[in-house]
C-alpha cells in the first residue's frame, strides 16, 4: 500500500536520500527543510508517517514535538538523527507521554533496509482510521470490550474491573486504542465511541450483579469530553437504563490529558463526583499538569503509572517516587491504584508502602467477559498470604 510520507530535515541530502528510497517502493514523499515550511502541509495535509530530524537550526526535537501536539497530529512520528540511541529513546517517551504516535528511532545515516523494514511494518496498519472507518466499526459492531480486573492488594478481593476498548477490523484484525483514539478525539467520534462503550460495560456490569458479581466498573473518558454540556445528562441515563448506582462507575481522565475549556470541565467533573461518580487521575506521574489537576478536579482515586510499577523491584527511584506518589493521594484523601503489577513481589512490596488497590498481569491480563467470570470464581473466595501483611502507617 502506498503511504504519503513528509520529511523535516534541514539537510537537503537526507531528504533527497529518503524521497529517493521511498519513491522506488511507490510512496509519496514530501520534504521540508524546517518546521515552519511543513506547519500548513502538516496541518492540513494528509501524512501517513512523519519522518524528523531531531535537530533543525534553532528549533531542537523538543521543540518540534511540542508543536506536533497542540495541532493534534495524530500520524506516525519516526525520528532520525545523528544522537546517541539513548538520547533519542527520552525524546521518543516524552512524545509519547504527550500523545503522540511515536514508533521508533533510526540513526543517520539513513539506509534502505532499515527504511524498507520500517515502512513494511507500518503498511499492515496504515490508514485503518478514517471517519468513514469509525463510523462502519459502530455500525457493524467491531467494537467490543476486554475487562482488566482490579483486586484489593490486602485481601485480594476482586473489586472492580476496567473496560478496555478494542476493534477488530475484518481485514486488518485487532486494532489497539492508540492507534485510533486519538484520531477519534480530533475529528469528532470521541463521544459516539464513548457512550457506546459505557452502555456497553453498564449492561454488562448489569448482568454480572444478577449473577452475585458484585464489581464496580471503571471506562477510560477522554479530556475531550468534560467541555460538553451533556456528559451528566447522557451519564446519567444509561445509569438508570441499566439499573446501576452512580457508585459502581468510575471515569478515569488521562493524566496526560488536556481539558480543552477547563472550568466548563471542571463544572462537569464537579457534577459527577455529587451524582457519585468516581473521578480516577489515569497514569499519574507521566504527564505534565499532574498537580494543577490534582488541586482543581474532585478526582476520588489516583492510579501509579505502570512506568514505575514495574521497576520497584530493582529501581530505588522508582520506588522512592510510587512511595510518594501513594503518600499524596492518601493525605488528599484518594484511593490508590497502581497499575502494571508484573510480579508477586512488586505487589507485596505495595501492599507495604500502603497502597490499596492494583491491576496488572500477575493479577489478571485483559479478558473477555465470560473469562471474567471464570477468573472471578476462581479468585473470589482464595486465601492468600498477603492478608496477612500489615500495611505501613
Amino acid at each position: 500500500m502506498a503511504l504519503t510520507i513528509t520529511v523535516i530535515d534541514d539537510d537537503i541530502e537526507i531528504r533527497t536520500l529518503a524521497r529517493m528510497l521511498l519513491e522506488k517502493k511507490g510512496h509519496t514523499v514530501e520534504g521540508f527543510a524546517s518546521l515552519n515550511e511543513a506547519s500548513l502541509h502538516l496541518a492540513s495535509e494528509k501524512v501517513d508517517l512523519l519522518i524528523l530530524d531531531l535537530n533543525l537550526g534553532r528549533r531542537d526535537g523538543l521543540e518540534v514535538l511540542q508543536y506536533l501536539n497542540r495541532i493534534r497530529l495524530v500520524s506516525p512520528v519516526l525520528l532520525i538523527s545523528s544522537c546517541d540511541a539513548r538520547t533519542a529513546q527520552s525524546v521518543i517517551r516524552v512524545g509519547q507521554a504527550s500523545g503522540l504516535n511515536m514508533i521508533g528511532f533510526l540513526p543517520k545515516p539513513l539506509k534502505l533496509p532499515d527504511l524498507t523494514t520500517l515502512v513494511a511494518q507500518l503498511d499492515r496498519v496504515s490508514n485503518p482510521v478514517s471517519h468513514d472507518a469509525l463510523n462502519l466499526a459502530l455500525e457493524n459492531e467491531h467494537f467490543f470490550l476486554m475487562y482488566q480486573p482490579k483486586i484489593d492488594l490486602v485481601s485480594c478481593r476482586p473489586v472492580s474491573v476496567e473496560a478496555l476498548l478494542r476493534w477488530k477490523d475484518p481485514e486488518l484484525g485487532v486494532i489497539p486504542p492508540d492507534k485510533f483514539i486519538r484520531f477519534a478525539e480530533t475529528h469528532g467520534h470521541i463521544a459516539p465511541i464513548t457512550w457506546w462503550v459505557m452502555d456497553v460495560a453498564l449492561a454488562q456490569l448489569a448482568r454480572w450483579q444478577a449473577t452475585g458479581i458484585r464489581v464496580s466498573m471503571a471506562i477510560n473518558m477522554s479530556a475531550v469530553l468534560f467541555s460538553r454540556t451533556d456528559v451528566c445528562d447522557i451519564t446519567t441515563r444509561l445509569l438508570d437504563e441499566h439499573g446501576i448506582e452512580p457508585s459502581q462507575l468510575t471515569l478515569e481522565l488521562t493524566e496526560t490529558a488536556e481539558v480543552g475549556n477547563l472550568m466548563l470541565g471542571l463544572e462537569t467533573m464537579t457534577r459527577l463526583r455529587i451524582m457519585g461518580v468516581d473521578l480516577s487521575l489515569d497514569d499519574f506521574g507521566t504527564g505534565h499538569a499532574s498537580f494543577n489537576q490534582l488541586y482543581q478536579i474532585p478526582f476520588s482515586e489516583l492510579k501509579v503509572d505502570r512506568l514505575f510499577v514495574s521497576k520497584i523491584e530493582q529501581d530505588h527511584n522508582a520506588c522512592a517516587i510510587v512511595r510518594n506518589i501513594i503518600s499524596l493521594g492518601q493525605s488528599l484523601g484518594m484511593r490508590v491504584v497502581a497499575e502494571g503489577i508484573e510480579t508477586e513481589r512488586q505487589q507485596q512490596m505495595l501492599v507495604e508502602m500502603g497502597c490499596e488497590q492494583g491491576q496488572g498481569y500477575v493479577i489478571g491480563k485483559p479478558m473477555t467477559a465470560t473469562d471474567f467470570e471464570s477468573w472471578f470464581a476462581r479468585h473470589a473466595s482464595l486465601p492468600t498470604p498477603l492478608r496477612q501483611i500489615k500495611r505501613h502507617a
